[in-house]
């Protein structure tokens, strides 16, 4: 039904037409994604707090007290639905939705961590706002979202404007659908299917996939529509951003985003810790180094 090698072949074309420093930026952040997380997690995640969608790829909080996991489907059903081996699969603690957790107390968690979960809301500021309520003043936020240079399924897409990020909050709270038209999107773009060439196959493929109940990529990231929709939820709950770790055409983009206490006054806060991210990237070109040249060791 789908020419997903069109797709591939266009994407190898990309990764070909990148510079020597592109390339080598991507491949480090594809290699050493999770090590960089799990060390700047040692910097920000400490106390009680939740995880949404961790799957079989869990953060490593080692300085947390505890880590409760969200999910919107059973270990069991996570491990059928995307053929991951259920031992490897986290046991899901808390069965619910990431875009409604209203039945969740407010103002009690130190950290929610959410990795690769926001692109598959169709409705981001209120999931955040979501998630920000959970949060106790001076807990932080620790979201990735997937660079849109940098990945096959949105590289031929344009960064979402923050009026669309706008526009879909308003329609959401006035009941209105916002789903059709990012399922219609995957199917022209991802799927390759045209409406106008062959209309029946491409409502048979968008009916397809609301059946499944698929979470496709909603929305589509760079560092400046991240920074742009904080900037709009800043106004609704005080944030500041604490670090961030953003390259150009890195794999995926790190925020790590605090609530505050009070309103802040003035514009948002993002702060960006050169020593931390600086310290912890050569950590992980060292690492990756020594593996390279001594591939049957261990670095310590």
């Amino acid at each position: 039904m789908t020419n997903l090698s069109t797709r591939k072949e266009r994407w190898q074309r990309q990764l070909d037409h990148l510079s020597p420093i592109e390339h080598f930026i991507l491949k480090f952040t594809i290699k050493r994604i999770y090590n960089i997380r799990n060390d700047l997690a040692s910097h920000y995640i400490k106390g009680k707090g939740y995880e949404i969608g961790a799957q079989n790829s869990p953060l490593s909080c080692q300085n947390a007290k505890k880590v409760t996991y969200i999910d919107y489907l059973s270990k069991d059903e996570i491990s059928q639905k995307y053929q991951i081996p259920v031992n490897e699969c986290v046991n899901v603690d808390i069965i619910a939705d990431a875009n409604d957790l209203t039945g969740m107390s407010s103002n009690t968690a130190s950290f929610v961590i959410a990795n690769h979960v926001l692109e598959h809301s169709p409705n981001p500021v209120k999931a955040v706002l979501g998630w920000l309520r959970i949060l106790q003043p001076g807990g932080v936020l620790f979201l990735t979202l997937p660079n849109y240079r940098s990945n096959e399924f949105d590289f031929e897409k344009s960064p979402t404007e923050i009026s669309h990020f706008i526009e879909d909050y308003q329609k959401a709270f006035n009941n209105e659908d916002i789903s059709t038209v990012h399922i219609n999107e995957h199917v022209r773009i991802i799927d390759g299917i045209d409406p106008e060439n062959d209309n029946e196959l491409f409502n048979q493929r968008c009916n397809e996939l609301i059946q499944s109940g698929l979470h496709t990529h909603y929305h589509v990231f760079n560092k400046k529509n991240s920074l742009d929709l904080f900037k709009f939820i800043h106004r609704k709950a005080p944030i500041k951003i604490c670090n961030c770790l953003c390259f150009t055409n890195g794999f995926e983009l790190l925020f790590i985003i605090e609530k505050s206490a009070a309103m802040l006054p003035g514009s948002l806060r993002v702060k960006n810790n050169k020593l931390i991210n600086i310290s912890i990237l050569l950590k992980n070109f060292v690492n990756l180094l020594f593996i390279k040249i001594f591939p049957k060791r261990q670095p310590n």
